[in-house]
């Protein structure tokens, strides 16, 4: 009896931990793009620091400036944003650049000393 009671605990703690995992996961599910730029991929190592963001429209279009920390790498930061902004259109141009239809995507990275990289976006019409 006491074996099945203690057997009863622990499914009911395994499910709840399982209940409040996957709901996390749900919640968190729309954090993965900036919040000033919809369609800008957010890396999962990074966090938005909204604070410094800003955007505006213009007549060419729309002009943005958001940032993200994290403690990732620079190489590991480059390689998400090479494999995920095709998918999205972006064309990776040679100076680095990544452009889609009118806009340019500039993307800046550094490293500072406590291992934590900073990610610039700055997005801009094409002809501006």
């Amino acid at each position: 009896m006491r074996q099945s009671n203690h057997n009863n605990t622990l499914v009911m703690v395994a499910s709840i931990a399982a209940t409040l995992i996957l709901n996390s996961t749900v919640l968190t599910a729309g954090q993965f793009f900036f919040s000033l730029i919809e369609d800008l991929p957010l890396m999962p190592q990074l966090a938005e620091q909204t604070e410094l963001s800003m955007t505006f429209e213009t007549s060419a279009g729309r002009v943005s400036n958001v940032q993200a920390n994290g403690l990732t790498n620079p190489d590991a930061v480059n390689a998400y944003y090479k494999e995920s902004l095709p998918q999205l259109g972006w064309k990776l141009q040679l100076d680095g650049s990544y452009l889609r239809e009118n806009e340019l995507l500039f993307m800046r990275i550094e490293r500072s000393p406590n291992n934590m990289v900073k990610v610039v976006f700055y997005l801009k019409p094409l002809n501006q």
